[in-house]
């Protein structure tokens, strides 16, 4: 189990307080912690994919569609900056 690296989870964060606002980070920390009972450190690279599916899915829910998408998008072009 190899947990995702430290830079790429500051970097899912500071994206989710840009396209969701302050809130953002705390709201995908929640997600991991519901959808998988782990803090977003524990998360693995296997598990990211079901993340960023739950953190688009529940941020529209909050937020609205528009910022949902667009924090997949950035999110997910972060994931494939480290494929």
């Amino acid at each position: 189990m190899v947990v995702i690296a430290i830079t790429l989870q500051e970097r899912l964060l500071e994206a989710a307080n840009r396209y969701l606002g302050p809130g953002g980070a705390g709201l995908v920390c929640d997600i991991a912690q519901r959808n998988f009972s782990a803090s977003i450190e524990r998360i693995t690279y296997t598990q990211l994919p079901r993340l960023l599916d739950a953190a688009e899915r529940e941020a529209s829910q909050l937020a609205g569609r528009a910022p949902a998408l667009a924090l997949a998008g950035a999110l997910r072009r972060l994931v494939a900056e480290v494929d």
